[in-house]
């Protein structure tokens, strides 16, 4: 199998994505595709799901982070939920922000992902949370006496990877003023430590990558694959709809995700 580069241009219009193409009447980004392959493989669709998703305008990121994130909230695992572990996005991924700031003033314990050697740790935020960049230049909340090179930070969730003139963009897009004071209760404030992986209700996972069978792929380091395989979390993966591939050839260690939201 090889995978074929589709180039396309997402551009404003039709009140959705929509994607160059004379014979795409439905204005949707096109899958990926496959064929006869000599080369490439999971390299490849990381690299040209982010050029496609490089190609969509500021403008439509915004109105797509939006939408995802009112298909997230209204899940009936995310409502029923106590304890939540979610990402904080980098680049080509939908932006968290305003998500965490709703799970919180929902009075849901909200996760964040720690780098811990080759593993992945959950650890409870609050709004007295210090961060750090971890090696990969990814925020993530410091554990108490492992500040750790980078030194702590302290942004409100209204901070993330995207960078403040995006952030700023995307809060005043979604009516949201400034950075949101979420009203974290009592609760919150005891999720400052970490959680076993099986004691979370929810993961929300970034996808670099998906297909229809809700395979997905990742940043490429297997962190999420060795945490989510300790674990009967729903898992959540989310990711914009430029994202989607056509097959990604699974290993045994891969885990499937239960749910993928886009904004289609």
């Amino acid at each position: 199998m090889v995978y074929r580069k589709i180039e396309k241009k997402y551009e404003n219009g039709g009140g959705g994505l929509e994607c160059e193409k004379e014979n795409n009447a439905g204005g949707k980004p096109d899958v990926l595709k496959s064929e006869e392959k000599k080369g490439g493989g999971k390299d490849f669709l990381r690299a040209e799901a982010k050029k496609r998703i490089g190609l969509m305008t500021e403008e439509r990121r915004v109105e797509a982070d939006k939408r995802i994130f009112e298909k997230i909230i209204a899940l009936d695992a995310v409502l029923k939920a106590k304890n939540i572990m979610i990402f904080c996005a980098k680049g080509h991924e939908p932006s968290t922000d305003q998500l965490r700031n709703y799970l919180a003033a929902k009075g849901k314990n909200v996760f964040l992902p720690v780098i811990d050697g080759d593993e992945m740790r959950a650890v409870g935020t609050n709004e007295s949370t210090k961060y750090r960049k971890n090696i990969y230049g990814i925020d993530e909340p410091i554990i108490e006496g492992k500040e750790g090179a980078g030194g702590g930070i302290e942004p409100s969730f209204g901070t993330g990877n995207e960078g403040t003139e995006r952030s700023a963009v995307r809060a005043e897009s979604k009516g949201i003023k400034g950075d949101i004071e979420a009203s974290f209760n009592e609760e919150n404030r005891a999720a400052k430590g970490g959680i076993e992986p099986s004691d979370l209700d929810v993961i929300i996972v970034p996808l670099v990558a998906f297909d229809k069978d809700k395979n997905r792929l990742g940043r490429g380091k297997g962190y999420y694959d060795r945490f989510l395989s300790k674990t009967s979390a729903v898992k959540i993966g989310t990711a914009y709809k430029a994202a989607e591939v056509e097959k990604i050839d699974v290993d045994i260690y891969d885990v499937k995700m239960d749910i993928i939201i886009t904004e289609g």
